[in-house]
């Protein structure tokens, strides 16, 4: 008897303890959808609310809120390729990884896990906008779920522009499969765009002259 209560008690600590990984890893999909609406709120205005005053660069280049949502999806995987040395610098020097508990498994992520979602996302986009329902695009936005929940919950710490680049990937990711909702797409290719700018920016990989020739050579090209 004295042995089976122990046993049971170790069997409910377990239990606990996988439900509050599962809580961001994102494995209980049917509840992800559900609450897909709430998060979407929450890790938008987590990436608003950590804005400093903009520069002028994005203060000025506001012209890619009135083109197309195809054309603004273009610009913010054109920008994403440029802000990706952060990313590639950052995972260069460590394993990123995080725990959602503190007694649970390490959870790693990826070295190339931003750079193949861009490259498949860009495969998609040669001729028209993605399907929502893409197999390929969701995984990938599914493997994005809880980090950007660790990094909303502080569980992930890293600096500013890693934090940035990740984000607007995610938001790209985002803007394609709630691509239905008009004013969720565009809020989400929107804040894509500005968080990568700022990416660029506090890295201080480009100058601001660089980041705007940027800007006007896809502009240029529409």
């Amino acid at each position: 008897m004295w042995i089976i209560i122990p046993a049971m008690l170790v069997v409910v600590l377990f239990v606990v303890l996988t439900l509050l990984q599962r809580r961001y890893q994102g494995f209980r999909i049917g509840s992800i959808e559900k609450d897909r609406s709430f998060f979407q709120e929450r890790t938008l205005a987590f990436s608003m609310s950590e804005t400093d005053a903009l520069t002028g660069v994005i203060l000025e280049e506001v012209w890619w809120k009135h083109i197309s949502s195809l054309h603004q999806l273009r610009l913010a995987l054109y920008l994403a390729q440029k802000a990706m040395p952060v990313w590639e610098k950052f995972t260069s020097l460590q394993v990123v990884s995080y725990r959602a508990v503190s007694a649970g498994p390490l959870t790693i992520i990826e070295s190339d896990l931003l750079q193949r979602t861009v490259e498949e996302i860009l495969l998609q986009v040669q001729l028209h906008f993605p399907e929502s329902d893409c197999v390929k695009i969701n995984q990938y936005y599914k493997r994005f779920i809880g980090p950007v929940l660790a990094l909303k919950d502080g569980i992930w710490v890293c600096n500013y522009p890693v934090k940035k680049i990740f984000l607007s990937v995610y938001f790209i990711l985002m803007s394609i499969v709630e691509q239905h909702n008009s004013n969720t797409n565009e809020n989400f290719l929107s804040e894509a765009i500005n968080v990568v700018l700022e990416c660029m920016e506090l890295s201080k990989l480009y100058t601001p002259e660089k980041i705007t020739s940027f800007l006007e050579a896809y502009r240029c090209g529409l």
